[in-house]
């Protein structure tokens, strides 16, 4: 980074792998301009795929540095950028080999040149024309943003689930649209040079002549080009343009609604990490998002939705033992109410008989409805205990819920107090001038002080700016700095 912490150094872009891409250009294009080309025209289809394949490489290579460390996002708002950044290079190079060869060619056998000055046309053309085919043609597999991590679980589980969800992508009509777009384009070019190529190399209309290395020797004579080559330098990088723009509009069109609806089961500290990414990736994904707002909002919407799904499945519980009891009082009910019946029915039969007659015979009976009256006071009797039984089941349960909820303050008191322990176990030495050292054992190798976020200093809320800490991979010893620099 620069001064300003906002542009990267020469050195820092420019990796290993980058250098490599550059050197192996570098020497091919240098060994094929050393043949004495007087004409460089076709030099710059090489250049312009080279360019394409430079731009993904840079942006492949460097794209850890705008993401925190752990990051479960995975931005690629241009599909893959290592394969595009491949398959440009080797288009590139076969370019600049093919190019190579001709010249050599015209040197060696110059004789030759007007004989395989058509397939040389076809050929060249065709695969600059495929670089930029080949750019969309898995677009929508790797265009999108996704969260991505390992969930382990606890210490007696040990598998680890690996979570995906997808926030973005590239949407299979649009990606339609581009590739019939794409297609058609790289067909029609390609025809229209075949037509071209053949005017051209049977003299039926004038093309544009390219002297070689070798022109001239043995009487030779120069290229003719079509005058295709033209369009087809232009146009290919021109909507290969047109549609990654496209593209990388429609993947940063980033709501706040799905956003929410997405990380609404993640943790507290997952939610922060995962917006204050989002900020770091792209200022125009969430630029209308105000964090501590949006926080609070998910927060108060959680709540609620836990007020809800309580009050729901108490509602229901009530109503179910509500209903049950009226069922069974009006069971109870019906059957004293149908005994009573024929109680009365019976009475009114035997009176209507003779009294003189009947008379014994019908007080017996009577006598023997009477125990059916005593199992009808057991049962009430049965149904009050019931009743009882009930309301100690619910008064235990009330007494279980306030021992939870006594058992959750602590836990959360505990929570704190082991952060406020964790903070305080960091030593806080004063900022010093020149090379860091450890406060234990004075170790000053670059290599063995480790630098790291320090999650318990805050040191600005909005936007969220959390203070560094560092560990000596000798001692072990963990610090943090605070105050003016001194001097040693």
């Amino acid at each position: 980074m620069s001064s300003s912490g906002y542009y990267l150094t020469v050195k820092q872009l420019f990796t290993e792998s980058v250098i490599g891409y550059l050197v192996l250009f570098t020497l091919l294009f240098l060994l094929t301009l050393a043949q004495n080309w007087i004409n460089i025209f076709l030099f710059i289809f090489p250049i312009i795929t080279f360019s394409f394949a430079l731009f993904f490489k840079l942006i492949d290579v460097n794209k850890w540095r705008t993401q925190f460390e752990g990051s479960p996002i995975v931005y690629n708002p241009l599909g893959s950028e290592k394969n595009n950044a491949n398959r440009f290079n080797v288009i590139s190079l076969l370019l600049m080999i093919f190019l190579m060869w001709t010249g050599y060619e015209s040197i060696v056998h110059p004789q030759l040149i007007q004989s395989y000055t058509l397939f040389f046309m076809l050929i060249y053309f065709f695969l600059y024309t495929f670089s930029f085919f080949i750019l969309f043609f898995d677009m929508w597999k790797y265009s999108q943003i996704k969260l991505s991590y390992e969930k382990k679980g606890n210490k007696k589980n040990k598998e680890v689930e690996n979570y995906e969800k997808i926030i973005r992508f590239l949407k299979i009509k649009k990606f339609r649209i581009i590739s019939y777009l794409n297609i058609t384009f790289f067909i029609l070019l390609n025809l229209l040079n075949l037509l071209f190529s053949f005017l051209t190399y049977f003299k039926i209309i004038p093309g544009y002549s390219l002297t070689l290395p070798g022109t001239g020797l043995e009487n030779s004579k120069p290229l003719i080009l079509p005058y295709t080559f033209f369009i087809g330098l232009i146009l290919p990088p021109f909507y290969a343009t047109v549609f990654l723009l496209f593209i990388y509009k429609d993947i940063n069109q980033l709501r706040i609604e799905d956003l929410e609806d997405i990380i609404k089961d993640f943790s507290k500290n997952m939610r922060i990490l995962i917006l204050e990414n989002f900020q770091i990736l792209n200022k125009n994904l969430l630029k209308d998002l105000d964090m501590d707002e949006f926080m609070k909002t998910m927060e108060l919407r959680e709540s609620f939705r836990e007020y809800v799904t309580r009050r729901r499945a108490k509602s229901m519980s009530s109503n179910n033992s509500k209903a049950s009891t009226v069922k069974r009082k009006n069971e109870s009910v019906k059957k004293e109410k149908a005994k009573i019946r024929e109680i009365n029915d019976l009475k009114e039969k035997r009176s209507k008989e003779h009294k003189s007659e009947k008379m014994a015979h019908t007080q017996e009976e009577i006598l023997e409805m009477q125990p059916e009256k005593e199992e009808i006071v057991g049962y009430t009797e049965e149904r009050n205990k019931a009743k009882e039984k009930v309301k100690q089941i619910r008064k235990s349960i009330r007494e279980e819920a306030d021992k939870s909820k006594e058992y959750h303050n602590k836990n959360k008191e505990h929570k704190e107090w082991v952060k406020k322990q964790a903070a305080s176990s960091i030593l806080t030495v004063p900022k010093t001038i020149g090379r860091r050292t450890c406060p234990n054992c004075k170790e000053d190798r670059k290599e063995m002080i480790h630098e790291s976020i320090d999650k318990t200093n805050i040191i600005m809320s909005s936007p969220r700016v959390y203070g560094k800490k560092y560990k000596c991979g000798r001692c072990g010893v963990e610090w943090r700095e605070a105050g003016e620099p001194r001097e040693d």
